[in-house]
C-alpha cells in the first residue's frame, strides 16, 4: 500500500521531512494548526527532536508508524512536529516547561498543550504501550481525552502554573562576582570530576567543553597543575574510547557508559568545532602533537563530510544507518576477519580490543550485541603517541578499515546550515590556523564566513537563522548574533583586517536593539519582533554550547578591551549584576560565563602593536591569541613599538622590532608558565 504524505512534504528541515510519510497527521508549527485547534476544540500534541536522535527514530518507529497509534493520535490531537534545531525558541520554551514538571529533559520532547500554546502535560521518549512505571502513548491519549472532555479544568490550572512558573522566573541579584568565583568554581569541578575515567560525573558522558576551557584559563590564571591534569586526562579519554572514531575522525555526540566507549552515534557540527577549540589551547599549553594532530582530523572530517558546495557546513550526521543504531561503526569479529590477513587481524584485535562475541553492549540492556567498537588502553595509546613506527603501522590497518567501512550506506546526514554553528565553526577553524599556521584552514574560515554573509546575513545586518537547499529562513535568535560577533572578533585577532572588527561592531549594536532587556540587563532568546511562545525568556545556561548570553558577555569584554569604549563594559557590568546570584549558587551551570568573565579582569591583557606584522612577529602574536591575549593593531605603518596594558596599567612601550619581540617572548614565557 502506498504511503501518503502529510503536511510536513512540504517542509525543508531533514528531521520534518523524515516524518513526512508518517499517517499522523503532522502539522508544521504555524497558524494553521492552532487554528484547527481551536475549532475542532482539541488539544495539542507538539512532539520536538532532530534528525540525527536516535530516540526519536524509535518512537518514530514505534508509534508515529504505527497505523492504531496514528488513529488516536489523530482523532485526539491536532498533531505539530518541530525540528529544535530550526526552532530553538520553541524547543528551549517547552524544555523548561518539561523541566518543571517532570524535573528533567530530553530528546524526543513530547508535549500536550492547549491550542494557546500554554502546556499541561510534558515527557520525553514516551513508548507506544506502558512499560514498568512508564506510562504508554496509547494510554496516555485515552487519558488525557477523557480529562479534556470531563476534567479540562485540572489541566487548565497546571497550564497557567507553568507559565506563571516560566514568567515569574527571575535572576535575583547577588553580590557582584569578584574573583573569588574561579576558585568555587574549581573546587566544585574537584568535587565532580571522575579521577578514574575523566569527565564529569558518571554516566551517560558528554564531551565537557564548557568546563575543559574553564580549566585551561584556570590553569592560565593560577599556575595549577591539576587543572591541566583534568583537561588531559578527559580529551585523553576522548581521543583513546570509543566515542571518538578512529576511521575518519569526528567524536561523537556522548557516551552512554562511564568510561566513553560506547557510543551514541550521532556526529554533532558544534561538538566538532568545540573539541577543536579545546583540543588547539590544550596543545598550545602542553606541545603533546596528539592534540594537535586529533584536532586536524576532527576538522578533516568536517571539510569531507559536512561541507556544503557553497561553503556552509551540515548539522551532522546520523546515529543509525539502515535502521540499526552503529551499524556503520561497529563490526563483527568475522567482518574483520575477512579485512586483514593473520598477523594484521591478531594486531588489529589486540590494540582495538576486538572480542569475538562483540563488546558493544545494548544501552537498555546492557547484553552484549555482536557488534565491536574501537577503543584503545592506556598503554596502546601512550605507544601510539610517543613510537611514530607503532602510529603509521596503526594508521596502514585503519586506512584499511577505511576502505571497506566507506562502501557501507552512511547514515543519513541533516543538511541544514544553521549560522549559529557555523560560526562556531569558523572560530574553530581561526584556532587551528593560529595553533599550526597552516592556511588552507584560515581560507576554510573565510570561505564559510562568505557563505554566512552571502546567506544569512541582510543588508540591514538583520539575520536568517537556517538555511536548507537554497533557501534561508526564519528570524535569527541570540545565538545567530552572538557568535556570529564571536566569529568576526576571532577573524580580527587572526588576520587583524579592521573590517572584521567593524562588523563585529554593527551587529552587537543590532544584538542591543533586538535582544537586550534596557531594564534589567542581559539579553532575551527572542528577538523583540518574535513572539511565537507565551514568554520571552532570557537563556544562561551554558549547555551543549555555550548561551547566547555567555557568547554576548564574552563579545562585549573584549570590544571593551580593543576600542576602549565604557559602553561596552557597562552593558557588561549591567549583565553581571543580573545574574552575579545564580551564578554564584550554581557555578558548574556556567562554566563558559565564567571563563569568559576573567576578560572583565581584562586578563591576561591587551598587546597594542604598530608596525608590519610577520615571520616570528606574527606566529607569536598568533599563539598569544589563542590563549585569550586580545591584539589591536593600531597601524601598519613605519616605524614598530608595542605597548602592554592590562586594565590596571601599560607598560613602557617596546621601541623597534628587536625589542618588541623580546618583549612577546617575556610575555610568551610568563603566559605558558616556562
Amino acid at each position: 500500500m502506498e504511503k501518503k504524505a502529510n503536511r510536513l512534504i512540504n517542509e525543508k528541515s531533514t528531521y520534518l521531512l523524515q516524518h513526512a510519510y508518517n499517517p499522523v497527521n503532522w502539522f508544521p508549527w504555524g497558524e494553521e494548526a492552532f487554528e484547527k485547534a481551536k475549532n475542532e476544540d482539541k488539544p495539542i500534541f507538539l512532539s520536538i527532536g532532530y534528525s540525527t536522535c536516535h530516540w526519536c527514530h524509535v518512537m518514530e518507529k514505534e508509534s508515529f508508524e504505527d497505523e492504531q497509534i496514528a488513529n488516536l493520535l489523530n482523532e485526539t490531537f491536532v498533531c505539530i512536529k518541530v525540528d529544535r534545531e530550526e526552532r530553538p525558541d520553541i524547543d528551549a520554551f517547552y524544555m523548561e516547561a518539561c523541566q518543571i514538571l517532570t524535573g528533567k529533559g530530553g530528546w524526543p520532547l513530547s508535549i500536550f498543550m492547549t491550542y494557546d500554546k500554554k502546556p499541561f502535560y510534558a515527557a520525553t521518549y514516551i513508548p507506544k504501550e506502558n512499560m514498568g512505571d512508564l506510562i504508554g502513548l496509547k494510554e496516555l491519549c485515552k487519558a488525557i481525552s477523557y480529562y479534556w472532555e470531563n476534567k479540562r479544568n485540572e489541566l487548565l490550572n497546571a497550564s497557567a502554573e507553568i507559565i506563571l512558573a516560566i514568567e515569574n522566573y527571575n535572576y535575583e541579584k547577588g553580590r557582584f562576582l569578584d574573583a573569588k568565583i574561579f576558585d568555587k568554581t574549581y573546587e566544585e569541578l574537584i568535587k565532580n570530576f571522575d579521577y578514574l575515567a575523566g569527565g564529569f560525573g558518571i554516566k551517560p558522558k558528554f564531551p565537557p567543553h564548557n568546563n575543559l576551557l574553564f580549566l585551561l584559563k584556570y590553569f592560565q590564571m593560577t599556575e595549577e597543575k591539576m587543572a591541566l591534569d583534568f583537561v588531559e586526562k578527559t580529551v585523553r579519554a576522548i581521543r583513546r574510547s570509543g566515542i571518538y572514531d578512529f576511521v575518519n575522525g569526528g567524536i561523537h555526540r556522548y557516551s552512554t557508559d562511564r568510561f566513553w566507549k560506547l557510543p551514541h552515534f550521532e556526529k554533532m557540527l558544534y561538538d566538532q568545532a568545540l573539541m577543536t577549540i579545546v583540543l588547539c589551547k590544550a596543545f598550545v599549553f602542553t606541545k603533546k602533537k596528539i592534540y594537535f594532530e586529533t584536532a586536524k582530523g576532527i576538522l578533516d572530517y568536517c571539510i569531507k563530510y559536512l561541507s556544503s558546495e557553497g561553503g556552509g557546513f551540515f548539522c551532522g550526521e546520523d546515529a543509525d544507518s539502515e535502521g540499526v543504531e552503529g551499524k556503520f561503526y561497529t563490526w563483527s569479529y568475522d567482518e574483520l576477519k575477512s579485512v586483514f590477513n593473520g598477523e594484521d587481524f591478531i594486531d588489529f584485535s589486540t590494540i582495538f580490543n576486538i572480542d569475538v562475541k562483540g563488546n558493544f553492549q545494548e544501552e537498555s540492556t546492557g547484553k552484549l550485541t555482536g557488534r565491536n567498537v574501537l577503543y584503545m588502553s592506556d598503554q596502546y595509546f601512550e605507544r601510539f603517541e610517543s613510537d611514530e613506527e607503532f602510529k603509521k603501522r596503526v594508521n596502514e590497518l585503519l586506512v584499511k578499515l577505511a576502505d571497506v567501512r566507506n562502501k557501507r550506506i552512511r547514515p543519513a546526514r541533516d543538511e541544514k546550515i544553521l549560522l549559529d554553528w557555523n560560526s562556531l565553526l569558523i572560530v574553530a577553524f581561526c584556532n587551528f590556523y593560529k595553533t599550526g599556521g597552516d592556511k588552507a584552514y584560515l581560507e576554510k574560515a573565510l570561505k564559510t564566513m562568505n557563505f554566512v554573509e552571502k546567506n544569512f546575513v541582510k543588508s540591514d545586518y538583520t539575520l536568517l537563522h537556517s538555511f536548507f537547499k537554497g533557501e534561508a529562513k526564519i528570524d535569527g535568535f541570540l545565538e545567530d548574533y552572538a557568535y556570529l560577533v564571536w566569529a568576526y572578533i576571532e577573524l580580527y585577532q587572526t588576520d587583524f583586517n579592521v573590517n572584521w572588527l567593524d562588523k563585529a561592531i554593527k551587529m552587537n549594536d543590532k544584538i542591543s536593539e533586538f535582544f537586550e532587556d534596557k531594564k534589567d540587563g542581559g539579553f532575551f532568546h527572542t528577538p523583540i519582533f518574535k513572539n511565537d511562545v507565551p514568554v520571552r525568556q532570557k537563556i544562561l545556561y551554558d549547555a551543549v554550547i555555550p548561551s547566547g548570553n555567555s557568547v554576548c558577555l564574552s563579545n562585549l569584554l573584549k570590544l571593551w578591551i580593543i576600542t576602549e569604549k565604557d559602553i561596552y563594559l557597562s552593558k557588561a557590568k549591567k549583565m553581571l549584576e543580573l545574574f552575579s546570584g545564580v551564578i554564584s549558587d550554581f557555578p558548574l551551570a556556567y562554566t563558559f560565563l565564567i571563563y569568559v568573565f576573567s576578560f572583565f579582569f581584562d586578563y591576561p591583557g591587551k598587546i597594542k602593536l604598530m608596525g608590519l606584522l610577520g615571520g616570528e612577529m606574527y606566529d607569536k602574536i598568533m599563539k598569544m591569541s589563542l590563549i585569550d591575549w586580545v591584539i589591536d593593531i593600531i597601524d601598519h605603518g613605519g616605524g614598530f613599538n608595542a605597548i602592554v596594558c592590562t586594565q590596571k596599567s601599560c607598560l613602557p612601550a617596546q621601541e623597534g622590532k628587536d625589542r618588541v619581540i623580546a618583549e612577546l617572548n617575556r610575555l610568551f614565557k610568563l603566559a605558558f608558565h616556562v
